[in-house]
């Protein structure tokens, strides 16, 4: 593998590999998100639509991509499910944004990125103030405008290395194009 290429696995339904052999390239579509999280979608998509807005900055967004494509630089931090197969990518770093999986998770639950512990405990207090137990309540509240705003302006920090809250990184592109595969493989149940 040379230097500007970067080995990544991500999980895939069938439908996803059998498209790839079709088309030669696989991108994600706001209805696929839609079908596959159903009444959850709209949250999904909060998290989703505000990466998306900071991934195209990063790196130059193919006309037909909707969303990113999800990924890990472990192969071991896969979540296997039946009907998908394990693929393992050898992609061009300038193709990729790799991030903290934990940070991740937390814009995924509307929850606001601390820069460092002390931070943390000084927003929960903060949250405790207005009687609220969660950091999502006063995302999807109307009525805290300023909390929602300083939750989202937190999320800038996903793509801050200098902050990190595990060792563990995820990994997102715009597309996966068949010549990229070095692997596709069955799950094992």
């Amino acid at each position: 593998m040379s230097e500007n290429k970067i080995k990544l696995w991500t999980i895939q339904h069938n439908i996803v590999i059998n498209k790839l052999k079709q088309e030669g390239v696989y991108y994600v579509k706001k209805r696929f998100i839609k079908e596959k999280y159903k009444e959850s979608a709209h949250i999904f998509l909060k998290a989703y639509n505000y990466f998306v807005s900071k991934m195209k900055n990063k790196i130059n967004k193919p006309e037909k991509a909707e969303y990113p494509i999800w990924l890990t630089t472990d192969p071991e931090r896969l979540e296997l499910h039946p009907d998908h197969k394990v693929i393992e990518l050898e992609v061009n770093k300038d193709k990729v944004v790799i991030f903290d999986e934990k940070k991740w998770n937390y814009i995924l639950n509307l929850s606001y990125i601390p820069i460092d512990e002390k931070d943390a405990q000084r927003f929960k207090e903060k949250l405790k103030k207005y009687n609220l137990n969660d950091d999502s309540e006063a995302y999807l509240s109307p009525h805290y405008p300023l909390l929602k705003s300083e939750i989202k302006k937190s999320w800038d920090r996903l793509f801050d290395n200098s902050i990190r809250l595990s060792e563990n990184n995820k990994a997102a592109i715009w597309q996966i194009r068949l010549e990229w595969i070095n692997n596709i493989k069955d799950i094992k149940e």
